[in-house]
C-alpha cells in the first residue's frame, strides 16, 4: 500500500476505536457496519459544535478515512481485492449519472 493508503488505514482504525470504546459495537469495515457509524455520528451531531476545533477534525477524518476504507476494502477491481484506490477511478463515473 501506499503512505496515503497506510494513513487513511490507521485513521479508519481510530473511528474503529472511538466506537468500541463508546459503545462496544465492533466496526469490520464491511457495507453493514455503515449503519453504526451513522448511528455514531447522529449522536455526535448534537455536541459537535461544541467541540473544540481540533478533536471536531479529527472525528471528520478519523470517520471520513473509515468509509474510504470500507470502499477499498469491498470496491477494489481487479484480482488482488483491497489492493488500492482503484475503486475510485472505476466506480466514480456512475456517480455523476
Amino acid at each position: 500500500m501506499s503512505g496515503l493508503e497506510d494513513e487513511i488505514g490507521l485513521m479508519a482504525e481510530e473511528a474503529v476505536r472511538v466506537v468500541k470504546d463508546r459503545t462496544g459495537e465492533t466496526l469490520d469495515f464491511s457495507e453493514g457496519s455503515l449503519g453504526i457509524v451513522e448511528e455514531t455520528l447522529d449522536e455526535a451531531s448534537h455536541y459537535f459544535a461544541d467541540l473544540p476545533n481540533e478533536e471536531a477534525s479529527k472525528l471528520v477524518h478519523w470517520f471520513g478515512c473509515y468509509l474510504l476504507e470500507v470502499g477499498r476494502r469491498n470496491f477494489t477491481s481487479g484480482t488482488s481485492k483491497g489492493s488500492s484506490l482503484s475503486w475510485w477511478s472505476v466506480n466514480r463515473s456512475s456517480m455523476w449519472q
